[in-house]
């Protein structure tokens, strides 16, 4: 048997590859048809273009309720959340055989100009696509532009669902009462 040394890459990728239970590849395979009849055949111009093309095609809504749309879903209703947006992306770029991750975390916008009290920070959610030679790069679908030093990963998975900012269980008396309070500031250094 001979060797490969991409054997342990593509084994580790392939959660990255699979696409969704829920994807109606049909749906995926029409949308990419009628926004490139002629996509870039370079995987970097290709991602750009997919990932400015989702940002243009859909309507972001802030989502607070629990739960990730499936990427039909998301398409059928041409709206979602930045976590909808990133399933998205990630079940295109599946669909074309790259290797896509979510990833939630935050994201460092700085106050604008005479606010004195900002918007407090809040998740965020993207792609990260893999590029041989090159590694993990982020995809912000939301924004339409790759990530750079002002995206703060916290965590990643081939599985969306998997990413969850907080999540846990109490076991215990009825009559024990919790509360959680979290304040965030994101400082760019």
């Amino acid at each position: 048997m001979r060797y490969s040394p991409f054997c342990g890459a593509s084994a580790a990728l392939a959660p990255c590859l699979t696409l969704r239970a829920d994807t109606e590849i049909a749906a995926l395979r029409h949308w990419l048809t009628r926004h490139f009849p002629a996509p870039p055949a370079d995987t970097v111009p290709f991602l750009t273009a997919v990932n400015s093309a989702v940002h243009q095609a859909l309507s972001y809504t802030r989502r607070d309720e629990p739960g990730i749309q499936s990427a039909t879903s998301t398409l059928s209703l041409g709206r979602g959340s930045c976590r909808d947006y990133a399933v998205f992306l990630i079940e295109l770029c599946r669909l074309q055989g790259l290797a896509a991750r979510f990833v939630s975390g935050y994201l460092y916008e700085p106050p604008a100009p005479g606010v004195t009290q900002p918007a407090p920070p809040a998740m965020h959610a993207w792609a990260e696509v893999y590029l041989p030679g090159a590694g993990w790069r982020g995809l912000d679908p939301t924004r339409g532009i790759f990530c750079d030093d002002a995206f703060v990963p916290v965590a990643h998975s081939a599985v969306a669902e998997n990413v969850n900012p907080i999540q846990g269980a109490f076991y215990g008396p009825s009559t024990v009462s919790a509360q959680l309070t979290t304040t965030l500031t994101i400082d760019k250094l």
